[in-house]
Order: C-alpha cells, then sequence, then structure tokens
C-alpha cells in the first residue's frame, strides 16, 4: 500500500521530456513524417534486467532532486524528508522466501512493485539525458518505452554511442539492435523505410506469436470479447500506414479471430455507431460472471441506474497465485497426525484447506479448553494433557476430491465400527466416540 501510494506522487516526475513516449500509437503517428538522410540507420537499444539492476542511491538522488523542484503541495502534504523515509523503507525492505529460508534483495528493485516502474523511468530519464548531452553526436531522433529505446543516428556512430551509453552507469548496459532489410521494432511497431527514405509502419509481432486470444466459449462476458474485436482493429487502424498492409492485417485479425470461434458477425467490421444514451448512474457494483445468470442481472440492475462491472471469478491469478514456495511451507488439503506431549494417544484429522489455519483453529480450542469442538480439545482439556503442536505431521496429501471423500469415508467408517464395538478406535486413539 505504501509502495502503491508513493507510486502516485512521484509519477507526476517522469514523461516530462520531449524522449519520452507514451504508446506506441503515439510514435507511429511521429514517425511516419520523417526522412532518414543517407549514411542514417535505424537502431534500437535495450537494457539488460532493468529493474534488478537500478542502482537505489542512484535512484533515490534523481528522485529527490526533482521532488524538491515540483510543486508537491499540489497533490500531498507529505514533506520531500517525508517522501525520502517512504522511498527507502520500499527499495530497501524487499524480502522474499527460496527453500524455507527468507533472503533480502540488496540491489535493484522488486519486480512487481508499483514504485518499481516509476523509479526505473526516473533512473533512464537520469541516464539518457547525460547521455545525450556528453555525446559529440548523438541519436538525430531519440525515442524511449522504459527500457525500449529507438533512434536514428549516423552509421558511424551507433557503436561509439553504445559504448558511451554502457560507461554512463556501470549497473545499467545496454545492448544494441540494428536495422535488418531496412525494418526494425519497437514496442509493437515495425518500422521501414521506403526508397524515397520515408519510413512506414505496421503491426509487429514476435516470432513465437500463436495468435491465441480470448476464446469466444470462455466463460467471460460479451463485453470482454467485444473488446478483443474492437482493440486488434483500432490497433491496426492506428498501427498500419500502407492502405494496402492495412487490408492484409484485417484479414489477419479476421483468420485469429475465427481460429479462436468468433462468429462472423463479430468478426464482420462495422461502422462506428453513435453512442447510445446512457442512464445515470447511481452506484457500481462488482459482480462474479456467471453466465446467463449475470447477462440477466446486470440488464436488471442497469435499468435502475445502477452500473454493473462482471468480473470472471477463475483467472490464472487465481489459479497461479501460490507459488512453489507457499505450496511447500502452507500446504493444503492433507491427512495430518497431532500428538499429545503427555501420553500415546494422537489426533488424526483431514482439511481441505491451509494446514497452518485448521491448526490455528486447534491451538485456540486447546487453550480455551472447549471440549465441544473437537475431540482433541476434549482430550485436552478433560485429561488436562498437553497437545504437542510442535510435532505435527503430514500422513497423506490429497490429490483429488475423489481421494478426499474416500479418506473421509473410511475415516467415520472405522470410527464407528470402534464405537459399535466398544473399542478404542485405531485411527482416533485418543477418543472412543463423539469423534465425528
Amino acid at each position: 500500500m505504501l509502495a502503491k501510494f508513493l507510486a502516485k506522487i512521484v509519477a507526476p516526475l517522469i514523461g516530462n521530456n520531449s524522449h519520452h513516449v507514451r504508446n506506441s500509437h503515439e510514435f507511429a503517428t511521429e514517425v511516419r513524417d520523417m526522412i532518414i538522410a543517407d549514411g542514417e540507420c535505424l537502431v534500437s537499444f535495450d537494457v539488460v534486467s532493468l529493474f534488478t539492476n537500478v542502482p537505489i542511491p542512484l535512484a533515490m538522488l534523481a528522485v529527490m532532486t526533482r521532488l524538491r523542484t515540483d510543486n508537491l503541495e499540489d497533490r500531498t502534504l507529505l514533506s520531500c524528508e517525508d517522501i525520502e523515509e517512504g522511498l527507502r523503507l520500499c527499495l530497501n525492505a524487499t524480502c522474499f522466501a527460496f527453500q524455507g529460508a527468507f533472503y533480502q534483495q540488496v540491489f535493484g528493485t522488486a519486480m512487481g512493485s508499483p514504485i518499481s516502474v516509476v523509479i526505473a523511468n526516473v533512473v533512464m530519464e537520469t541516464i539518457e539525458e547525460e547521455a545525450l548531452a556528453t555525446f559529440m553526436h548523438p541519436p538525430r531522433y531519440w525515442k524511449r518505452y522504459v527500457d525500449d529505446t529507438f533512434g536514428i543516428i549516423a552509421a558511424e556512430q551507433f557503436h561509439p554511442f553504445l559504448d558511451h551509453l554502457n560507461g554512463i552507469e556501470e549497473s545499467i548496459q545496454f545492448t544494441l539492435e540494428r536495422e535488418n532489410e531496412g525494418r526494425i521494432a519497437f514496442l509493437d511497431v515495425e518500422v521501414s523505410r521506403d526508397k524515397e527514405g520515408g519510413m512506414k509502419t505496421n503491426v509487429y509481432r514476435k516470432p513465437t506469436h500463436t495468435n491465441r486470444y480470448l476464446s469466444f466459449w470462455s466463460a467471460h462476458p460479451i463485453e470482454h470479447k467485444k473488446a478483443v474485436v474492437r482493440s486488434l482493429k483500432h490497433r491496426a487502424e492506428a498501427l498500419v500506414s500502407d492502405p494496402l498492409r492495412l487490408q492484409d492485417e484485417m484479414n489477419f485479425i479476421k483468420d485469429g479471430l475465427r481460429y479462436n470461434s468468433y462468429p462472423p458477425w463479430m468478426v464482420k467490421w462495422k461502422p462506428t455507431q453513435k453512442p447510445k444514451e446512457i442512464t445515470p448512474t447511481i452506484a457500481t457494483v462488482i459482480l462474479p460472471y456467471v453466465p446467463g445468470l449475470s447477462d440477466t442481472l446486470k440488464r436488471m440492475l442497469t435499468d435502475h441506474g445502477i452500473k454493473v462491472y462482471p468480473k470472471p471469478h477463475t483467472t490464472l491469478r487465481s489459479l497461479l497465485s501460490h507459488p512453489v514456495e507457499n505450496q511447500a511451507t502452507e500446504p493444503k488439503g492433507v491427512v495430518y497426525l497431532i500428538p499429545c506431549g503427555d501420553c500415546e494417544g494422537v489426533y488424526i484429522g483431514e482439511t481441505g484447506r491451509a494446514l497452518k489455519t485448521r491448526l490455528k483453529e486447534h491451538r485456540r480450542d486447546v487453550a480455551a479448553k472447549d471440549a465441544s469442538k473437537t475431540a482433541l480439545s476434549k482430550h485436552s482439556a478433560v485429561c488436562n494433557h498437553r497437545v504437542a503442536f510442535e510435532n505435527v505431521r503430514i500422513l497423506e496429501r490429497e490429490t483429488d476430491l475423489t481421494k478426499r471423500l474416500f479418506l473421509e469415508t473410511l475415516h467415520i467408517h472405522k470410527h464407528r465400527e470402534c464405537v459399535n464395538n466398544k473399542e478404542q478406535c485405531t485411527y482416533f486413539p485418543t477418543v472412543y466416540n463423539n469423534l465425528i
């Protein structure tokens, strides 16, 4: 939260020089009007692992120098000293876990932190301004988006300029890509020369592009699927300068959409329609998207002035949000054993949640001496025995729902047999009844 808050304060400091480019549309529009002179070439410079190589002292110096000359009071009541202290905390408190051990990142900025992009941009602006001001024959044209740059420079100067760039800051090193057969890529724009020395632009796709977009049959609102079609069309219209190539690009997009099961009525290009009258919004709500139900509910709420934003409840983030490290330290879906510290009794339980969450509940019940909660808390309360939580063991991991149901059924069946036969339960030795 602190990093996100500080990022909003520092963000207005970047993008204010003539070398900054906001997006590929702006770049394509500007570069089409340029003429390449004889002896000039198109080049692209890229930084090697920018975020993990940003020097924190340089970043802090650059940010604070700009803050002290900026109208800071227009967007925050914090002083420069307060912001500096917050930035130091965010940039120097980067910790992570690996194989059960905790580490601190001692150099560079954290990947994924909201403040990292802003800090990296500040550092890149500082380096580029110094490099362009101190080189005898700098590029005639220079545009940058974070760590990707595009330039037009004399052919005999691009290698000396690369050496000059890499000498500004030891940790920030650039690689060079020169035009190939008159073509070079920057962002998702392919820039090419024409015979008259002008430049044309087209959509650039990496060799690994698979033409895979959001499937039409996926459980997403229809608005999301329309947005896929609309964004592909708008990108083509914005980036392709040649009308003939624009038609080829549109046909390529249509083939890709058909490959992703989009029906003809969505693939067919329609003229831009006039915006419909919008009902005044009195409230907004975000709802999980359920095919059929959410669409009906949205229409009902919209008629009453309630803006509905459907949100798919199953996403890649929800499926992949728990890295391997968390799976190792916070197991889920297990059969576990908790021994008694004062006798040979053990408690065997099963949970589909995180084991640490279930153990926290056991600790609370035992501490409260609540015999009505579980057999474990009853045993501890009645016998006044200590529970050895430090010796918890995982007996089995559940691989799927079928196995989980099988284990639950097996435990219940075995326990009931023991209760009916008035025997000590071999699955739950500390309890004779009232386990389930």
